[in-house]
């Protein structure tokens, strides 16, 4: 049992067998639907290294081993899913048909786009199932964004690295979450006008045809939020054009730059057609003089060209955005309880359909160890956030 009363899932045992007995990160949770009434808490994770083989070195074509080449430290790798009865006590990992127990593993070959590793970007409920071709009754039909590297190596700076190249892809379920089919990429990377990589997409469903994408890149320097359209629900997508959310000015805690983030639509509070549709964002800001990575809050509409535009919350702290959430400090600690200095991430929101709460999922890095964590806003105020009052959550059976 652990006395964090925020922490929701924490690594696998090294001895059980799983993907995940080193990282857990990006939680993707989906309240019950109409076919299970479980919460799911998709996510990925991985062990000591990525599917392929050296973490630190590569052979170079006069047979030496080039010691400058090594792989991003991310937590990325393969993606599981877990399920729990209210979505903040309890969670139990589910045994994938993959690789080590998960539901999507890297395919293992080095020049394939997903090859060396995976991370998870959203997953979708389909709610247009009599639309499909297939008649299924019983389970729900899933969309899942996801993204992933291969072997290749890059150069940024005086070092080569390698699984940097990650793009977008697409999978699909049709029983419930179980088993994934992949249905290959749905958005390369743009180095000319973007960066290394375009990775950890979300996913919103603003009505039948138009679906909206949110991801972010890196340029060697500066992390980047973009957008992008689909207009037949997900197959094919357009960029929008230039930066969705971009970094602070220089000394903010978000001046090197935006990473991932959540947004979520506001219930409109008018009858009035015309109205906009409004969304709330909780991103990931990196700071440049120490890398720290924090939680801030940004509002966006859709304007009339169905194109997302998000400006950064100037209600509250002296610096657009925030920060509101950061590990060390209230009210993630509080008085040695809770997640002490390291970094914070990885945020997704979720509405309880119960009482209409707001859920706050993120990833806590403390001195190498993965948590991934859960705070709750009952009145919906993105400002202000507390623990869940339910009983202390206890580690992950896998």
């Amino acid at each position: 049992l652990n006395r964090n009363p925020g922490v929701q899932l924490t690594p696998s045992s090294s001895t059980s067998g799983w993907f995940d007995t080193t990282t857990v990160a990006y939680p993707v949770v989906i309240p019950p639907t109409r076919h299970n009434p479980k919460w799911q808490c998709y996510y990925y994770g991985r062990g000591e290294t990525w599917k392929s083989s050296s973490s630190s070195s590569s052979e170079d074509d006069d047979g030496t081993n080039d010691k400058t080449v090594i792989k991003p430290f991310l937590p990325t790798g393969w993606i599981g899913r877990a399920e729990s009865d209210d979505g903040l006590t309890n969670w139990v990992k589910q045994e994938g048909t993959q690789e080590s127990h998960s539901l999507l593993a890297p395919t293992g070959n080095a020049n394939d786009w997903d090859g060396a590793h995976l991370g998870l970007g959203d997953v979708v409920v389909r709610q247009d199932v009599k639309n499909h071709n297939e008649s299924n009754d019983e389970n729900d039909i899933l969309d899942m964004f996801y993204f992933g590297g291969s072997d290749q190596v890059m150069q940024l700076g005086p070092t080569s690295i390698q699984g940097l190249d990650m793009q977008i892809g697409r999978a699909k379920s049709t029983d419930g979450g179980r088993t994934w089919q992949r249905l290959g990429l749905c958005l390369e990377r743009d180095a000319d006008q973007e960066g290394l990589f375009c990775g950890f997409p979300q996913v919103s469903v603003v009505d039948e045809t138009l679906w909206l994408m949110v991801y972010h890149t890196f340029d060697g320097q500066i992390w980047t939020a973009y957008s992008a359209v689909s207009e037949d629900k997900g197959e094919t997508w357009r960029r929008c054009e230039g930066p969705l959310l971009e970094k602070g000015n220089d000394g903010a805690w978000d001046d090197q730059g935006v990473g991932c983030r959540s947004m979520i639509r506001i219930p409109s509070s008018s009858d009035d057609d015309d109205n906009q549709e409004e969304y709330l964002m909780i991103y990931e800001g990196v700071a440049s003089s120490n890398g720290r990575h924090r939680l801030g809050v940004a509002h966006g509409t859709v304007n009339q060209d169905g194109k997302l535009v998000f400006t950064k919350d100037t209600s509250f702290g002296d610096v657009p955005g925030g920060p509101v959430l950061a590990s060390g400090e209230a009210p993630l600690w509080n008085d040695g309880v809770g997640f002490p200095n390291g970094n914070v991430g990885t945020p997704y929101l979720a509405l309880d359909p119960e009482d209409g709460s707001l859920r706050l999922y993120f990833v806590c890095i403390h001195e190498k160890r993965f948590e991934i964590g859960c705070v709750v806003s009952p009145t919906g105020d993105p400002t202000q956030w507390e623990f869940p009052t339910t009983s202390t959550a206890a580690v992950a059976q896998s």
